[in-house]
């Protein structure tokens, strides 16, 4: 519901996640970023083998320099300490995340190679493409552990016209072919909240997916799209 002064004080709280929102443990594993493994790797008797005897390799499903490719750089140098293996990240963007999940899926179960998972490969793509779809996002993967939960910010280009939410949809209802918005593909988080801002505030708004963060900011420095996204280190790193 939009505030009658012309706010979106609805929108704003809800994407913040405020209002008392109570999820399941499965669904925070599946909102936030996390680490899992083929479903039938945890039938291994670990201790028995000596896990790991040799490289863990950890998929990320997005391009080298985003917020989640950062993350898990540091979390595997930590884990590649206390287990005395070398982690390798490999970045494997592509599908909202479903390239990635199909690799870890059709991999040897065997605890050596692991997906950094996210909402999209777990809640949105499961939706939104349900036919298209070849993995069972409950089934198909056994969840290790809770990583990191994003907040969520709309970046404009600094020398823009707008300087407010208000002025934003101001601008976007004054342009007859409304105004563009990036995310990092389709079906992903950004994409999905734009969406949602776009019918809150009943405005005109085209989405433009990119394959990564690095283009879709660069053309927001260049005032060609918005950004709706979750990775705020990425946004104020390319910001300063």
């Amino acid at each position: 519901m939009r505030d009658p002064k012309g706010g979106l004080s609805d929108f704003e709280r809800q994407s913040s996640g405020a209002g008392g929102f109570r999820p399941s443990r499965r669904a925070v594993l599946g909102a936030a970023a996390g680490l899992f493994a083929a479903a039938n790797s945890g039938t291994r008797s670990w201790g028995a083998d000596a896990f790991p005897s040799q490289p863990i390799k950890i998929l990320v499903p997005y391009t080298p320099g985003a917020s989640s490719d950062t993350l898990m750089r540091l979390v595997g140098a930590k884990l590649s300490e206390s287990v005395n293996q070398p982690v390798i990240i490999e970045n494997r963007p592509g599908g909202g995340g479903a390239v990635a999940a199909m690799a870890v899926k059709e991999a040897t179960p065997d605890g050596y190679t692991l997906l950094m998972g996210h909402s999209g490969i777990y809640a949105f793509i499961p939706v939104l493409f349900p036919k298209e779809m070849r993995y069972d996002p409950l089934n198909d993967f056994a969840p290790i552990t809770p990583l990191i939960s994003f907040s969520t910010i709309l970046v404009v280009p600094g020398d823009g016209p707008a300087k407010s939410v208000k002025e934003l949809i101001a601008l976007a209802r004054s342009r007859p072919n409304g105004l563009t918005y990036a995310s990092q593909g389709v079906g992903n988080t950004a994409h999905l909240i734009g969406e949602m801002f776009k019918a809150r505030a009943n405005i005109p708004l085209v989405h433009v997916p990119y394959h990564g963060v690095a283009p879709a900011l660069t053309d927001l420095m260049a005032n060609r799209s918005l950004y709706p996204k979750r990775q705020v280190a990425n946004a104020g790193d390319r910001q300063r």
